[in-house]
């Protein structure tokens, strides 16, 4: 009721009537305060059939359509609150809570797999995605690195040799929509192994004699260290490298892990029986070459520090990359020098150009007169069987950004 009742047009008492004015909230004027009926929201003319038949207004269809753009297509209403005091026209949604009611279907196709130093990632997204958010750690509970906006691969570098990693990715769209439920996946990093094992193109071996100094060295396809010769001082020393060429199989954004020297030691000299010796590598300092190398010099005209390639520190460093101990008895195989830290930093600096590649000496026992021979023959990068020509084993793992 909106007016005060008029005496002799209306039925009933006026006490009930009046009663029934006060019950109600007014406004200012008398006039009832508006609590949403069909005029108010453009149903004023609906008929009463069914709902699906119902018609509505062109006033509330574009009011609809409006409050549909400004929450989204994809979201619905879940709560609303009446207007704590509405006036005509007032809306009863006057805060309106929202939620998200498109989800993008998980990504399929989720692999991890070990290749060549890192870990290969790669998955199908589903209809309506357009990127993928990876994350991943190395316990399977916590993942606290994430890469974003990726699209269907990804290359995981910078990985710890045999570590297990765990994955999670989740595919996202335009409007901000995600896949429900996140696809898993797990790996164990595995390093690259590379084998060298080149020609004489490829790798040089020479060998300097101590009782002939001024020869120059040229390719051998056996190269001999220590003393071999039981009645005059004369000990051999011998070079060996792998050439920038050679190593470049080896990708520049690798971490070399590891460098094995394999070598076939083919012929071993003891005179007296029963002693060990080390055969030792040391990384060069100097440019030296063949046609022109002699025992005395490094060059045409250059002489070593020391003879022989031994000044240390001039000719070539302190520490020996590779050591290892024989005897008189040759193994007619192949015998390895095992990987060091040295050898790796070696190998790792010549590969990056952060050091001049002269390669290594190869040392054994010195000069002892007339005590007797000892000494190690081994094939060299010329040697007419390919299969036992020296061997560099290299492994490691991939880095990058």
């Amino acid at each position: 009721m909106s007016r005060l009742p008029t005496p002799g047009g209306d039925a009933g008492s006026w006490g009930t009537i009046l009663n029934d004015f006060l019950s109600v909230e007014h406004n200012a004027d008398g006039t009832l305060k508006g609590r949403g009926n069909k005029s108010f929201v453009g149903l004023g003319s609906v008929d009463n059939t069914s709902d699906t038949d119902k018609p509505i207004s062109t006033a509330t269809q574009a009011a609809l359509d409006t409050k549909a753009t400004l929450i989204g297509g994809n979201r619905i209403i879940v709560s609303s609150t009446e207007p704590s005091d509405p006036v005509e026209g007032d809306l009863w949604l006057q805060t309106i809570d929202t939620v998200n009611i498109v989800t993008l279907d998980p990504i399929t196709g989720f692999s991890a797999t070990p290749t060549g130093g890192y870990i290969a990632l790669s998955w199908t997204l589903p209809a309506g995605a357009e990127t993928a958010t990876l994350e991943w750690g190395t316990d399977g509970v916590a993942f606290p690195n994430s890469i974003p906006n990726l699209v269907n691969s990804y290359s995981h570098l910078n990985l710890t040799d045999t570590q297990r990693y765990y994955y999670r990715i989740k595919a996202h769209d335009s409007l901000g929509h995600s896949s429900s439920t996140y696809c898993p996946a797990t790996a164990i990093a595995a390093h690259a192994t590379v084998t060298l094992q080149p020609d004489s193109t490829g790798s040089i071996t020479a060998t300097m004699n101590s009782r002939a100094p001024v020869n120059v060295i040229g390719q051998n396809a056996t190269t001999t260290v220590g003393d071999v010769n039981s009645t005059f001082d004369e000990e051999q020393r011998s070079f060996i490298t792998f050439s920038n060429t050679t190593l470049s199989v080896i990708p520049l954004n690798a971490t070399i892990l590891t460098a094995d020297l394999d070598m076939w030691e083919s012929s071993a000299y003891d005179s007296v029986g029963g002693r060990t010796w080390s055969v030792n590598l040391y990384r060069i300092l100097r440019n030296w070459s063949l046609g022109t190398t002699t025992w005395n010099k490094y060059d045409a005209t250059n002489n070593w520090t020391t003879a022989g390639c031994g000044g240390v520190g001039t000719d070539r460093v302190a520490s020996a990359s590779y050591s290892l101990t024989v005897d008189g008895t040759a193994a007619a195989n192949f015998v390895r020098f095992p990987s060091t830290a040295t050898a790796v930093a070696d190998v790792q600096a010549w590969r990056s150009g952060s050091l001049s590649n002269y390669g290594w000496l190869i040392t054994g026992p010195a000069n002892q007169g007339t005590t007797g021979m000892e000494g190690t023959s081994f094939y060299g990068s010329s040697w007419t069987t390919s299969t036992r020509r020296p061997i560099l084993t290299v492994t490691y793992m991939l880095t990058g950004a």
